[in-house]
């Protein structure tokens, strides 16, 4: 599955929206438009990645692109709820107005009421009749005063009346169109928190599998930490047993030193297989673990099956199964110098086989803690790893 390459070519595409917003014919909107087209893209194929299936290195990328994702989600759930309290904020302004001109025209028409029943009272008192009809200059004016008040009044009344009615009608169209835009809001609100939760979902699935994976490999490599040490010592104990043997068909009781080559030019070993090599030996930082860790010899991956041969002429001091290491063989060479041999399909020597160089001593595989087919050859000086590439032509 190309996840990989397909993430890394929409990264690509992403870059290059982000340089064509720079043009000034396109608007800021459009870009992140673009933008979140694309994000949306790379965070659809990562939920559609099947999590048992693919290898550690997409299903961190999955992840890290789900990881963006439920961010930038999240910055799309919080302003959803701006704008829906925004737009409740403006529906509740509107409708306070709304009761304050109904409480208005509510206080305009009980005025009006009130000042009817004053100006009737006071013309009941004044004997409105005798008003109206006397020809007294001062009654006169006063019955002028008297229809001039109750006209401004009624005008005046009647204009701030028609303009609250018209205010009134204003505000409830408008309050209408803030409830509308409220229910879109929310409406808009819960279509990006339910996308929020299947981005989750999906990153959280993720997260499960790789801490699965990490628990995995975390115990896979502390096992072969161990038999690392155990491989040591074997060695060294084997070798130690090899030089004793040879003390005794010698005829010498005192113990010697294994002498140990101290130019590995002179090893005269050969390539143990045909194949490339895919990893080289020295530390390198797991894609998933996050750390470094010593890989201790050459990965050299071919087909199954493909004929591994011994590097140098020697003596088999191991030849079966190694835990992590799987089917496997070792080769003392003398000098304390000794070769290892790795998942292979199937062993063709055994304990105690003298081997010259070039002979074959088993088949490439898969076994132990093997992803695919290929030999891991390590040199060992000592018991202790080194680069075979010292040793080899």
């Amino acid at each position: 599955m190309a996840v990989l390459a397909l993430l890394t070519a929409l990264g690509a595409v992403a870059t290059g929206a982000g340089a064509r917003a720079e043009s000034p014919e396109e608007s800021i909107r459009e870009a992140r438009e673009r933008r979140d087209q694309v994000q949306a893209g790379q965070a659809q194929r990562a939920k559609d990645l099947d999590v048992l299936e693919a290898e550690d290195e997409e299903l961190l990328a999955a992840l890290t692109v789900l990881n963006e994702q439920v961010l930038a989600q999240e910055e799309r759930v919080a302003e959803a709820e701006r704008n829906v309290a925004a737009a409740r904020a403006e529906l509740d302004r509107l409708r306070d107005e709304i009761a304050r001109a109904q409480g208005r025209i509510g206080d305009l028409r009980d005025e009006t009421r009130g000042r009817a029943a004053h100006a009737f009272v006071s013309v009941e008192r004044d004997s409105v009749g005798n008003l109206l009809g006397s020809s007294d200059p001062n009654v006169s004016a006063r019955r002028q005063a008297l229809l001039r008040f109750a006209t401004l009044a009624s005008n005046e009344t009647t204009d701030e009346l028609r303009q609250l009615d018209d205010d009134l009608q204003r505000l409830t169209v408008a309050a209408s169109g803030a409830e509308r835009t409220a229910v879109r809001e929310e409406a808009a609100r819960f279509e990006v928190l339910a996308a929020l939760a299947e981005d989750r979902d999906a990153q959280q699935l993720i997260r499960t599998q790789l801490a699965g994976r990490i628990a995995q490999i975390e115990s896979e490599l502390a096992e072969m930490e161990a038999q690392q040490e155990e491989l040591s010592q074997l060695i060294r104990d084997k070798q130690a047993e090899l030089a004793a043997q040879e003390r005794r068909r010698q005829g010498s009781a005192s113990p010697a030193a294994t002498p140990v080559l101290t130019n590995p030019s002179q090893a005269g070993m050969i390539w143990p297989t045909q194949g490339r090599l895919s990893s080289g030996f020295g530390y390198r930082r797991h894609p998933i673990l996050g750390y470094s860790r010593l890989h201790a010899g050459l990965d050299i991956g071919n087909a199954s099956g493909t004929s591994i041969w011994s590097a140098a002429g020697g003596t088999v001091i191991h030849a079966g199964w190694r835990g992590g290491y799987g089917n496997a063989v070792i080769v003392d060479h003398g000098s304390g110098i000794a070769t290892l041999y790795a998942h292979m399909s199937q062993i063709l020597v055994s304990v105690g086989t003298n081997v010259a160089r070039g002979d074959p001593v088993g088949l490439m595989g898969s076994t132990g803690l093997s992803t695919g087919p290929h030999l891991h050859f390590e040199v060992r000086v000592g018991g202790n790893a080194t680069d075979p590439l010292l040793y080899l032509p």
